[in-house]
């Protein structure tokens, strides 16, 4: 899988606590370091090093078991025992077979599963090509999103729950399969209080799909990016870096509740949908707003104020740029490139460079092209990428004078997704 190049963000992932890769803005070293991080989990750097040897064989394993069981193959994921070490699970439709062949393995869980991975996708698939345009009374898609999910050996399907019982009733006209579908309730709770406004550049963290906010179990920091909804719907989602996604589709984002270097696992805010980092080597992604919890304003966050957010526009060599992080705050300076190659783990991202600094933790915020000296509000731009040092530090472990930002511009990932629209004032 592509994912290997990301070896050690799966290590420090699957403790549940901080992680810090090379030359990413994800980089949360500032807020704890890894040893620290590994004596919160009661873990030993040798656990650390085990697990990855786990996770990376796990990945190996995964195309030989596509290859070699095809018609019995329904999946393979990771999880822990109680004491934190990883083993890879491998779920079959004939345990029998399979164990005869895979006895050599260590480290490895089999289990049954009803139906093959390409029986769900294929069903899959045929919801997405008949469904995926309609759209209900209010206006809104009819079907949220379609997930297959390998643990549960079912296709997850997300809507209102009004909408449930009619979409079963279409399903029936196309004699699918109930047993392969599970219905997620995607309601917005009534309120008694007003929502909480989430302006662009609020401070986010990322943690595995579920985590409890008291456990404070997150994996990194971010900075949420510019604010959006889906065209035609009311549906609002948030741009920001796509690498924020540390590991996979296993994880969520939440609000960072803590301060300036301490940040704390707040409100669960929703999944992310649609990175293009891995794929299309595009350092954007979206998440959601799970049941409507927060309302996203068009505006962006400036210390305590909140300023407008106008059309967007390119970066252009030589203009004033100007970034807002949880870290750094606003940061403003000017474009010394666009369209340059920056090798990230390998990749190669066609990012734009500014002259300020930024920092670990910086990653998704907005970068907006001030429209006045004071910059008091400007055209959406991008989001932080991350940032070009060779001390791999930013602002405040260098001289920040030496360190320069890297911008991934929305329009190359807007072009992508031409149904995300930028929310602006």
């Amino acid at each position: 899988m592509k994912r290997i190049l990301f070896s050690n963000a799966f290590a420090i992932a699957l403790l549940n606590t901080l992680i810090s890769f090379n030359a990413s803005a994800q980089n949360t070293e500032p807020f704890i370091s890894k040893s620290q991080a590994l004596k919160n989990a009661g873990l030993s750097e040798d656990a650390v090093n085990e697990n990855q040897k786990i996770v990376l064989a796990a990945n190996a394993n995964e195309e030989k078991f596509k290859s070699e069981i095809s018609d019995l193959y329904a999946g393979t994921w990771i999880e822990h025992d109680s004491e934190g070490k990883a083993y890879q699970v491998l779920a079959v439709t004939d345990e029998i077979i399979v164990h005869k062949r895979y006895k050599e393995e260590t480290n490895l869980k089999i289990v049954s599963a009803k139906y093959t991975l390409k029986q769900l996708n294929e069903l899959k698939e045929k919801i997405i090509d008949k469904f995926f345009t309609l759209k209900d009374a209010d206006g809104d898609v009819l079907i949220f999103s379609l997930d297959v999910d390998p643990r549960r050996n079912k296709i997850v399907l997300s809507t209102k729950s009004l909408n449930i019982k009619n979409i079963q009733l279409l399903f029936s006209v196309e004699k699918y399969n109930f047993d392969m579908i599970v219905f997620e309730n995607q309601d917005a709770p009534e309120r008694p209080s007003a929502k909480p406004s989430l302006p662009s550049g609020s401070p986010i963290v990322i943690a595995n799909r579920g985590t409890p906010p008291s456990s404070n179990l997150f994996k990194g920091g971010c900075t949420s990016g510019f604010n959006a909804k889906l065209k035609g719907t009311s549906i609002g989602v948030v741009v920001t870096a796509g690498h924020c996604e540390i590991v996979d589709d296993t994880e969520a984002v939440y609000i960072d509740s803590g301060g300036f270097r301490n940040p704390r696992m707040g409100a669960y805010i929703g999944d992310f949908l649609a990175n293009t980092y891995y794929r299309n080597n595009i350092d954007g992604v979206l998440f959601g707003n799970v049941n409507e919890a927060f309302n996203l304003i068009p505006g962006h966050a400036v210390g305590r104020t909140v300023k407008p957010v106008i059309p967007i526009t390119n970066a252009m060599r030589g203009s004033s740029l100007c970034a807002d992080g949880k870290i750094s705050g606003r940061r403003c300076g000017l474009v010394e490139s666009v369209n340059t190659a920056v090798n990230r783990n390998g990749r190669a991202l066609r990012l734009t460079i500014a002259s300020f600094c930024s920092e670990p933790g910086d990653s998704g915020g907005p970068v907006v092209y001030p429209t006045d000296r004071t910059a008091s509000n400007g055209n959406a731009v991008g989001v932080v990428s991350g940032y070009i040092d060779n001390n791999n530090y930013g602002c405040y472990h260098n001289n920040s004078n030496r360190v320069k930002t890297t911008i991934q511009t929305l329009t190359p990932y807007l072009a992508i997704h031409p149904n995300v629209e930028i929310l602006t004032n």
